[in-house]
């Protein structure tokens, strides 16, 4: 994977991942205050499903993405591809988490 290419835009920081086949996994950031409970309603609308073990408050979407809220600050990895397993976009949730 080449990067992370950083993106900044509107209170968020971005890391763009790319490799040679052009598959792109993209970790956010967002450091305007976030809530579980906003986490959540979101989640809710995209039927998205609960994930234990990440941040406060942690949710899988759709085709290879994770959101999480820690403290106040919201996560968004999104690996975009359906090939990869559900546990290994965990563990990058948790290292994010982890580090935050």
């Amino acid at each position: 994977m080449t990067g992370p290419e950083a993106k900044h835009a509107d209170g968020s920081r971005t890391c763009t991942y790319q490799n040679a086949s052009g598959n792109v996994l993209i970790i956010g950031v967002n450091d305007r205050p976030s809530s579980k409970a906003t986490l959540e309603q979101i989640s809710a609308v995209m039927k998205a499903k609960s994930v234990s073990g990440v941040g406060d408050v942690a949710f899988e979407g759709p085709i290879g993405t994770i959101s999480f809220v820690k403290g106040t600050t919201l996560c968004m990895i999104d690996a975009g591809i359906s090939r990869w397993s559900d546990e290994k976009l965990l563990s990058l949730a948790r290292t994010a988490a982890s580090r935050l």
